[in-house]
């Protein structure tokens, strides 16, 4: 450990709609926190975030949140600010890659695959009025919202504006998809490594926020149940579009496999969780990574982007 890091400050909590799931990481930390015997302070990502921040003074800030406020690049701002260094990514690939409409537009562009999508923009427009240029069946989900908050899978025309509705209720940004039935693959990068992907079979066929952090039936296989060819394209293709998008540290990128040859990604967490349910956390477990050593290598790689404190 960086002998540096006398005094931590673990953030939780948060002001977006994930503040449930950021609870539960932050929990989970400092467990970890615990039984390393390193000395921390939680601090709410509330309104008086940067007052008390500058009133602990901490060496660095452990970022255990998630979602608007937290992943999008503005509590890293904060940080920045106050030249406090912090785990995870910095500002660029952070709102990069919360902006599910502009991270798609973005990857596309470099030739990494992904589903047919159409981004919309809802702030003066009335969803009825709305018109989608991608056939049936759909994925619609929020823009810059996670844990498959405000999401909704579309198999019928007239589905599709209660759809639009429930992701406004997130943000006036959505990002429309195209429906790829297939296996859910999870891979995740830890320190410029690629982890072992892990396969996700939610029982309710849909891996939603129930099957993600309340469900006790979601299966989670390791290493997944495709040819070692397409397991080692995930992993290739995470490297790329973590390098791409300037991250630190550590991320996790899903992916849908259609037809069990096509890896097509879906979206980039730059934050991911650190629940006992979450994905990076069980491809670090099997690839010998103990949750404790994973919570030491992140907080080891906490720093600022400018060169200066």
């Amino acid at each position: 450990m960086n002998t540096k890091i006398k005094k931590v400050a673990l953030i939780q909590g948060g002001l977006g709609a994930e503040r449930e799931v950021s609870l539960m990481s932050a929990q989970s930390v400092a467990k970890a926190f615990d039984e390393l015997n390193i000395s921390y302070t939680f601090i709410e990502a509330d309104t008086d975030l940067t007052k008390n921040l500058k009133k602990l003074n901490p060496d660095c800030a452990f970022l255990a949140v998630h979602g608007q406020y937290a992943e999008d690049g503005t509590l890293q701002g904060i940080c920045e600010y106050l030249k406090i260094p912090y785990t995870g990514s910095g500002i660029l690939a952070s709102t990069l890659c919360m902006d599910k409409c502009f991270f798609k537009d973005y990857i596309s562009r470099y030739g990494i695959p992904t589903p047919d999508y159409q981004n919309l923009n809802l702030e003066n427009q009335n969803p009825q009025e709305v018109k989608i240029n991608i056939p049936l069946p759909l994925v619609i989900k929020p823009s810059r919202e996670g844990s498959t908050l405000g999401i909704s899978i579309c198999k019928k025309k007239e589905e599709l504006v209660p759809a639009l509705k429930k992701a406004l209720q997130y943000d006036k940004k959505i990002l429309v998809e195209s429906y790829i039935k297939g296996m859910e693959i999870a891979a995740s990068l830890l320190t410029g490594k690629a982890l072992t992907p892990v396969e996700i079979v939610p029982k309710s066929g849909f891996y939603d926020y129930t099957s993600k952090y309340e469900s006790e039936e979601t299966k989670y296989i390791l290493p997944p149940r495709l040819d070692e060819k397409i397991t080692r394209q995930c992993k290739e293709i995470v490297c790329q579009t973590a390098h791409l998008s300037h991250i630190r540290t550590y991320c996790r990128l899903d992916f849908i496999i259609k037809n069990n040859t096509v890896p097509l990604v879906l979206e980039m967490n730059t934050l991911p969780g650190l629940t006992t349910h979450s994905l990076l956390p069980k491809s670090a477990q099997h690839d010998g990574i103990h949750f404790n050593m994973l919570v030491l290598k992140i907080l080891q790689g906490a720093r600022l982007d400018y060169a200066f404190k």
